[in-house]
């Protein structure tokens, strides 16, 4: 026991000039981070750019618009459609738009599928929600818009007329309403009449002729103007009144009408659009106001997904698979993806924002929820959903976990910019959020005061770039743009901003049983010990482990904790998408080092130094995603690494002198931790551990026989022996003389010459 304790009181001294590179290194590493950070560095948020004072002004006043909400109207009509569309009006009625400063606007949008047009709708339930439409108290105060984006034929006509607009694709067509009828008999033709007289958005010969090829639709002009009249007793009527001037027929017969056609020869289309985008325009709404909304007509199932720390494959994999298995398995139609990322692999966030952008928004409406921040990559998450809910103070965009590269940057902007254009949304600003080359300004249309935020690279690929005018830039000129929450809602980027999450399920109708894919347990333990506190314990635990094996050394215990210690740590970090095998083989390589310098050469503290560097740079490189910081959030980062490495090893420092001084006094532990012995006790057991005696040696000059680097041989008087170099390399053939000897350790020094 006497023996093993002596050999655990060498290798303690011999830690400490390891130990101390350690303590060093660390504490410079921290000290750097902070004054690279400079004044701000120890401010808990991140600045957020501050928009030029005209553009925000801009932006605020674009964003007060009227509420606008889109129903898709699928055809052909039947019952069920019916009752969707009733139940998407009734809920969107029940919201509170008392605070309006213009009439909400609903759009109905007519999808026809498969079918011809629409064909094949029953004529009873078209009527009742035509009339539902036309004169339901619910929809007082209301305007109503039709979209028609490809051609409505038969009585789905009929619920489109009883809007008080109609908007239209050009090559849309919209008429031949009677095409299911064999006969069109009196009370067919008096609900057209009821439907048309209603708004009279269509002049009701019009109306007439879209539904009875029989009728001869004619366009008399008189010294009072143009009418519609049908042919026969109308036509005959009107002449008797007042003079008519030409007559032309409007064919064909029945009328089924291009958008065009209705736009500038017959008047009864508001406006011509090719998308959602175009009609926004042309009601003067927010891009982002016509988006489909499949909670509305039904039951809301909706999930929550929450999405934390650094966006790794695995996370981007795992929260896909978990959507999708939802949608699939529990027909779920409402998805908010909880957002709290700093961003990560551009890969990875493009590739879960491709997938979130490409979810059928009929079918499933996705939020994303921002409360604090959706920085750098993750921000193309959080746009590439239908709608953003954020917090007031909330960071998107900016510089995030990684630093994208231009290459990188070209390719996430492409990724984008399709899944984006799917959704029929504009680009420019959810881009600038990773770009910092894009330059953004407030365009506006001419006749329109809908502001936009837009790029000149996007408006160039509109039909009519030279419509829009150019105004106040957005976007600066250090860095990607970020912007805080009331910013984001300001320039419509955002939906809204809650305060709290119970804001959230508020605005949403949310109920307390919301069902949450949440982690499993695993997946909680990992999010706990993940904390700076947690993995700066494992690291204290894992370098007071080493510690105490080295004063007690034989029984493990230090030895086995380390491991363990040190096992969770890079396991945690490779699960967060941190850690990988570079860092795992430098931490081991320099604990070879370590060991190298403690049992086979003491003395010299290259391997020592090099060792702790390298256990350094392994347990910095597993906590961050980059090697070089080079933003103000990575260097924020390397500060709070630093620090939790320097407060580990100061505590394993304490922890070792404790060690020392008090266990082993302590009772049941002086059998495993014995007193330190007297300096004449280690003169003994040195003695007795030695098979021969050189302490005649001491004083004795003498020639080295190899290089001293430290370890080598020496001749004196003929007796050629091991010797080790105190402190310097020597030269062959140089003298020497022996300083010390300690059992078989001969220590020389070389002789200075006079």
């Amino acid at each position: 026991m006497v023996g093993i304790n002596s050999l655990g009181n060498r290798r303690a001294r011999a830690v400490w000039p390891i130990v101390a590179p350690l303590l060093v290194a660390s504490w410079a590493v921290a000290c750097r981070s902070v004054a690279a950070q400079g004044p701000q560095a120890g401010d808990s948020a991140p600045k957020v750019e501050a928009a030029p004072p005209k553009a925000q002004a801009s932006a605020d006043k674009s964003a007060g618009s009227r509420p606008a909400h889109l129903i898709r109207v699928a055809c052909p009509i039947d019952s069920a459609a019916e009752s969707r569309v009733r139940a998407a009006v009734t809920r969107l009625m029940s919201k509170n738009t008392a605070g309006a400063a213009e009439r909400p606007v609903i759009v109905f949008e007519f999808s026809p599928g498969q079918s011809d047009g629409g064909r094949g709708t029953e004529f009873g339930h078209a009527f009742e929600l035509a009339r539902f439409i036309a004169s339901d108290p619910a929809l007082n105060g209301v305007k109503t818009v039709a979209y028609i984006p490809r051609t409505i034929k038969g009585h789905a006509v009929l619920v489109a007329l009883a809007c008080e607009e109609i908007i239209m694709a050009p090559d849309a067509d919209l008429g031949a309403a009677g095409i299911d009828e064999t006969v069109i008999g009196p009370a067919i033709a008096g609900a057209y009449k009821e439907i048309a007289e209603a708004h009279k958005t269509v002049p009701t010969p019009l109306v007439l002729g879209m539904l009875d090829k029989e009728l001869q639709v004619l366009r008399v002009t008189t010294e009072v103007g143009a009418d519609y009249v049908l042919a026969g007793k109308d036509f005959e009527e009107l002449k008797k009144r007042r003079a008519v001037k030409s007559v032309d027929e409007i064919s064909p017969r029945p009328g089924l009408y291009k958008g065009l056609r209705g736009r500038t020869e017959l008047g009864f289309v508001s406006y011509l659009a090719k998308d959602r985008q175009e009609v926004a325009q042309a009601l003067e709404l927010p891009s982002s106001a016509l988006r489909d909304d499949p909670t509305l007509s039904g039951t809301m199932r909706p999930i929550q997904v929450p999405i934390r720390g650094v966006i790794t494959k695995s996370l981007s994999d795992q929260t896909q698979r978990k959507i999708q298995d939802q949608i699939d398995g529990g027909g779920v139609n409402f998805v908010c993806v909880w957002i709290d990322s700093a961003g990560g692999s551009h890969e990875d966030c493009a590739s879960l924002a491709g997938y979130l952008a490409s979810l059928d928004s009929k079918q499933v409406l996705t939020v994303a929820y921002v409360p604090a921040r959706a920085q750098g990559d993750a921000a193309l998450v959080a746009t590439a959903c239908d709608q953003l809910v954020v917090g007031p103070d909330a960071v998107l965009g900016g510089s995030g976990a990684f630093e994208l590269d231009p290459g990188a940057i070209d390719l996430v902007r492409r990724m984008t910019i399709d899944s984006l254009k799917k959704k029929g949304v504009y680009w420019s600003l959810p881009v600038a959020l990773i770009d910092p080359t894009l330059k953004v300004f407030s365009y506006s249309r001419k006749g329109n005061g809908m502001a936009e935020a837009l790029s000149q690279e996007e408006v160039d690929t509109f039909d009519d770039p030279k419509a829009w005018i150019q105004g106040e830039p957005i976007t600066a000129n250090s860095g990607p743009l970020r912007l805080s929450g009331d910013r984001a809602v300001a320039l419509r980027l955002a939906t809204s901003a809650v305060n709290d999450f119970s804001e959230f399920k508020r605005a949403y109708n949310l109920q307390d049983d919301v069902t949450m894919v949440e982690p499993g347990w695993a997946d909680y333990l990992i999010n706990a010990m993940s904390s700076p506190g947690i993995l700066g314990f494992l690291l204290f635990l894992g370098l007071a482990g080493i510690i105490s094996e080295l004063y007690a050394p034989g029984h493990g215990i230090g030895g086995f904790i380390s491991v363990v210690s040190f096992m969770l740590y890079f396991w945690i970090e490779y699960l967060h998408g941190t850690a990988g095998w570079l860092q795992v083989l430098l931490f081991l390589a320099g604990m070879g080092c370590l060991l190298l310098e403690i049992f086979v050469l003491p003395g010299f503290a290259i391997f020592g130094l090099g060792g702790g560097l390298m256990i350094i740079f392994s347990l910095v490189l597993a906590s961050q995603t980059f090697i070089i910081p080079r933003n103000d959030y990575q260097l924020e980062q390397l500060k709070n690494t630093a620090v939790m490495i320097c407060g580990a090893v100061i505590a394993a420092g304490v922890a070792s002198v404790l060690f020392r001084r008090f266990l082993p006094r302590a009772p049941g532990l002086n059998r495993i931790f014995l007193h330190p012995m007297s300096g004449a006790e280690r003169e003994q057991i040195s003695n007795r551990e030695s098979l021969v005696d050189f302490s005649d040696l001491v004083g004795q000059t003498g020639t080295a026989t190899t290089l001293l680097m430290p370890s080598g041989k020496a001749r004196f008087d003929g007796r050629l022996v091991d010797v080790i170099a105190r402190g310097e390399v020597i030269d062959r053939g140089a003298e020497v003389v022996v300083v010390e000897v300690r059992g078989n350790h001969i220590l020389v020094q070389g002789v200075q010459a006079e």
